[in-house]
């Protein structure tokens, strides 16, 4: 019996040992979130500007870390172009050259952004549709605010399988 004991201890203790392995195996960062179907991390600002200019379609998927990092890239080059076309507006006699830019830039920038905000309804499971809604003044576009902060389904739906998920050992 005595023998027995030790072999229980032996193989709790290797247990544990591999417990703790596992639990170092696991991501250590912040934004990683634990789902049924693997590890979930959160899109890089760079993940989110590449997804911006190269996916103009409405299929698919953008997670809540996608869509904000892309408004905020989208913020300060929105920012920049501002400051830099009010200089060469003052500067230069080209005023209206600079205008027609930047109405140029806008209309650009709008297509991807449409697309983006339609992939980011998908990833909270509502259709592409609810897009109309932000035509809307003010109610139209707190209803869009509030679902563009709601967390991403967890598994997949009709839309497509969930955005940065990853498969870890043991997930």
């Amino acid at each position: 019996m005595h023998q027995a004991d030790r072999y229980l201890e032996a193989l709790a203790e290797q247990e544990r040992q591999q417990r703790e392995a596992e639990a170092q195996a696991r991501p250590q960062m912040i934004g990683v979130q634990q789902s049924a179907y693997g590890w979930q991390r959160m899109a890089t600002l760079g993940e989110a500007w590449n997804n911006l200019w190269t996916r103009w379609d409405f299929a698919g998927r953008a997670s809540r870390s996608e869509y904000w990092f892309a408004q905020l890239a989208l913020f300060f080059v929105n920012l920049g172009l501002t400051f830099l076309f009010v200089f060469l507006s003052v500067v230069t006699t080209a005023a209206p050259i600079w205008m027609l830019l930047s109405w140029v830039i806008s209309f650009v920038i709008t297509i991807p952004v449409i697309c983006l905000v339609v992939r980011r309804l998908h990833d909270i499971g509502y259709s592409g549709w609810w897009w109309w809604i932000s035509l809307i003044p003010i109610a139209g576009w707190i209803v869009l605010f509030v679902f563009s902060v709601l967390p991403s389904e967890p598994r997949p739906n009709r839309y497509g399988s969930v955005p940065f998920l990853e498969r870890m050992p043991n997930a």
